[in-house]
């Protein structure tokens, strides 16, 4: 077995769904079969987030939460943290970006949240795979 998956799919767009699955069946003359099963009963789903960053993307979000390479996730969220509570809305509301500097802050943390939990120094190579893997409740 290659690949077991589940698609959630609207009810109008299943037999376009059917369809399509069954002419990549048709198209690899059995090298690889391809079967449908269900529908079956909703269970707990993975949402898996897979992007490709570059070095210079770490860079930038290690510069805007002022951290520097070779940090760990607790340096991050200290970071983060402090970053975040000066320029949260509700705190800085009279500035005129900071929401859109929080957004940038908040956003800068997931990415090197997502980058720390794979790499623990700053990348060799130019372009990293990141890969992330939420259940259904933690979206």
């Amino acid at each position: 077995m290659i690949l077991n998956t589940a698609f959630l799919l609207r009810k109008e767009t299943e037999s376009e769904f059917d369809r399509r699955v069954k002419r990549l069946d048709h198209n690899f003359c059995g090298e690889v079969c391809f079967k449908l099963i269900g529908p079956l009963p909703l269970y707990s789903f993975r949402c898996v987030e897979i992007k490709w960053a570059d070095a210079q993307q770490v860079r930038e979000a290690l510069a805007l939460l002022s951290l520097k390479e070779g940090g760990n996730l607790a340096d991050l969220r200290r970071a983060y943290y402090q970053k975040a509570q000066s320029l949260h809305p509700d705190k800085a509301g009279y500035l005129l970006n900071s929401s859109s500097e929080f957004e940038k802050v908040v956003e800068a943390y997931k990415f090197l949240k997502m980058y720390y939990s794979h790499y623990r120094s700053f990348p060799p190579e130019e372009r990293i795979l990141l890969m992330e893997v939420r259940t259904n409740d933690s979206n």
